[in-house]
């Protein structure tokens, strides 16, 4: 596995996997199109911080859930991925190799400071925050495996969440902070499966079968259920499940699902990953919201 600035381990290239850096364009800039990855809902739902690769290069753009504009996310030099806004909405936590290596920096939303929070020679990405704000899981590469880390949101009090013979990506907490769901591929397997455990790194539970690759775990609101992305022969498709990995079905074509904060609506990524859907997760109804 590599292992650096470039190391973009867990984040999808549609409909298959993107473990090494991204190769080189084939094509000149002007012909490129944005691909988009990861999503993160604002708490007040005005917005989704979705990261969009051009190329070999990773940036987070603001999308107005009203369609009424977007913005790149001002994170200075470098790459940004991986957004996931605070609970209060004052900060945004993000991946970036602005200094070299993949850290996590915070962003203020209200003045544009910025933090940087880890500092390893390993890359760390995939923040998401605990509920209350106090902490952030993440995923890193720092003890030679891609494993699941736990800090305060000050930076400090780093501490592994997951250990095993296996690679962990993409956590996700749950509304009532007592479960993160995450990716993981174990020994004897090529394919994620998806898996929940509590954040003091017991009550390891898998959710998903293996068979295919299950990714982007995404909590409802209220805990109950969770989206997710499942990749098979090339083809990705949203499916739901309950908590506790029962009642598991498919919905339509699509990846990178985010629930949102009401609970009834979900964005994701379709069309081969140029275009950010929102969707009534009951009538099915969807709008576009990217316009590259």
């Amino acid at each position: 596995m590599a292992t650096g600035g470039r190391c973009l381990a867990g984040l999808v290239l549609w409909g298959t996997l993107a473990a090494l850096p991204p190769a080189r364009p084939t094509v000149p800039p002007a012909q490129q199109r944005l691909v988009y990855q990861s999503i993160s809902w604002s708490p007040d739902a005005s917005q989704l911080a979705v990261t969009a690769r051009l190329g070999d290069a990773y940036q987070v753009i603001l999308l107005q859930t009203d369609r009424s504009g977007e913005t790149t996310l001002p994170a200075g030099p470098g790459s940004a991925l991986d957004a996931a806004w605070s609970p209060d909405g004052s900060r945004l936590a993000f991946s970036s190799d602005r200094e070299g290596n993949q850290e996590i920096y915070l962003l203020s939303t209200r003045d544009s400071a910025l933090t940087r929070l880890t500092n390893h020679v390993a890359p760390d990405l995939h923040p998401t925050w605990s509920p209350d704000g106090s902490r952030i899981a993440f995923s890193s590469h720092r003890d030679g495996r891609w494993h699941l880390y736990i800090m305060n949101a000050d930076g400090s009090g780093i501490r592994p969440l997951t250990q095993h013979e296996g690679d962990d990506y993409n956590p996700s907490w749950s509304p009532a902070g007592d479960r993160i769901a995450f990716e993981s591929v174990r020994p004897g397997s090529s394919l994620r499966a998806i898996y929940t455990i509590d954040p003091d790194g017991t009550n390891e539970a898998k959710l998903t079968s293996g068979r295919s690759n299950d990714l982007f775990p995404s909590w409802s609101p209220d805990g109950k259920r969770i989206v997710y992305c499942t990749v098979w022969n090339r083809r990705a498709r949203l499916a739901v499940m309950n908590g506790d990995g029962s009642a598991a079905r498919t919905l339509e074509q699509g990846c990178s699902p985010s629930w949102a904060p009401s609970g009834n609506r979900i964005a994701f990524v379709a069309d081969g990953g140029t275009a950010v859907y929102i969707m009534s997760l009951y009538g099915r109804t969807r709008i576009r919201v990217s316009r590259r």
